[in-house]
């Protein structure tokens, strides 16, 4: 048996006419293998489809429930039996439920990437190299032209800019805080993030209120409360990055 016996393009996308699916179809199909919940891999419309329970969850979250026909959800490793075709999904590393897909026939096994990196990532399982003899693999960041920098000097570019539109969201629309205050206040935040929550609230309650009494202080007072806004993104985001908030709070004491 030949690769294209068992995988082939199509208008559609990537389509295997022996188990009767499609893998991340562009167009609305009767049965669809989907990698991950990005829209350009994942659409609503098609008859059934079979994929992680994280990835169908996003779908629902981002389409509706009613996204498809019927849905399927298949953990990391596990087989099923399509038309005589074994499928396996396996880790990509990508997003959360981002998977790879394993397609067997009669002794040749095909591996669709989806999407994929091989770098720790907090948010989702690590890509794991699956033994094939053919591998279908994304390529949208594979020119030389493309040089991805340490993960940790890009995240601190990224917090130095939130920091900086955050100062000025709090200067433009300060008269529009009354509500904010009612929901830090009242606990809002501590009922959704626990203690760590609440230390956040209090902080850019007192920050907030500090300012509406001192006007002349407003950069410095909001920017310091920033920073405790750094450390939750960073705690909900799962991410350990202690250096990072470690050189915000010094520089922040500095100021």
């Amino acid at each position: 048996m030949r690769p294209e016996d068992i995988l082939v393009p199509t208008p559609s996308g990537v389509c295997c006419k022996l188990g009767s699916f499609h893998i991340d179809p562009t167009r609305a199909v009767e049965r669809a293998l989907i990698t991950h919940a990005h829209s350009d891999h994942a659409r609503a419309g098609h008859g059934a489809v079979l994929a992680t329970r994280e990835t169908l969850d996003l779908m629902r979250l981002r389409y509706g429930e009613n996204f498809a026909g019927a849905t399927q959800a298949i953990g990391y490793g596990e087989s099923i039996s399509l038309g005589g075709v074994k499928v396996t999904f396996h880790p990509a590393g990508h997003v959360l439920g981002s998977a790879q897909i394993a397609v067997e026939a009669n002794g040749l096994r095909i591996v669709a990437s989806g999407d994929y990196k091989d770098v720790a990532d907090p948010t989702c399982a690590p890509f794991e190299l699956i033994p094939c003899d053919v591998f279908i693999t994304e390529a949208t960041f594979a020119l030389p032209v493309f040089r991805h920098g340490d993960p940790d000097a890009e995240i601190a570019k990224l917090l130095d800019d939130l920091l900086i539109i955050l100062d000025a969201f709090f200067i433009n629309f300060l008269n529009g805080v009354g509500q904010a205050f009612e929901v830090l206040g009242g606990g809002e935040i501590a009922g959704r993030f626990g203690d760590l929550g609440t230390q956040f609230g209090d902080l850019l309650f007192e920050g907030l209120n500090a300012v509406l009494e001192d006007g002349a202080g407003l950069g410095k007072v909001v920017h310091f409360r920033l920073h405790h806004l750094v450390i939750l993104i960073s705690f909900l985001a799962g991410s350990d990055g202690g250096g990072i908030l470690s050189a915000h709070r010094q520089r922040g004491a500095e100021e």
